[in-house]
């Protein structure tokens, strides 16, 4: 079993801040899915309020049921003895997330060190890409 915890502006739907945006499909549809073979889905946002109560109640219209909304799930609270801020997951979905191993961590580095130190040294960025992925 998995633990998702997905943002919403962006993900669940287009980003429109403060208002709710049009259904961003394939990651509901996903959610959905992913929810009917057991995992367990937390609403992580940084919504609150009644702009939190618009969104759930969005979702719930969606078809998009939660485990948990901007919290732990109650099952970790006891496992763990508390509830730090953290929503702990075992996978994050956020528009704005940058996934370590990908190419783009690379790349990143790329730029960061040719912003710093003029030109990437040869090699170093295969090098990089290797350690990040394991793949050359």
């Amino acid at each position: 079993m998995s633990v998702i915890a997905v943002d919403f502006d962006g993900c669940l739907c287009e980003n429109r801040y403060p208002e709710i945006g049009n259904p961003i499909w394939p990651t509901i549809n996903a959610l959905t899915k992913r929810r009917a073979q057991g995992d367990k889905i937390i609403l992580w946002t940084c919504r609150e309020g009644e702009k939190l109560t618009e969104a759930v109640v969005w979702c719930l219209n969606h078809g998009l049921k939660f485990d948990a909304v901007n919290d732990n799930l109650p099952e970790n609270i006891a496992r763990y003895g508390n509830n730090c801020r953290k929503v702990w997951a075992t996978e994050y979905w956020d528009d704005r997330a940058v996934a370590k191993g990908e190419l783009y961590w690379t790349n990143t580095v790329s730029d960061l060190w040719t912003v710093c130190k003029g030109p990437m040294p040869r090699g170093l960025k295969a090098r990089i890409r290797f350690l990040l992925t394991g793949r050359m």
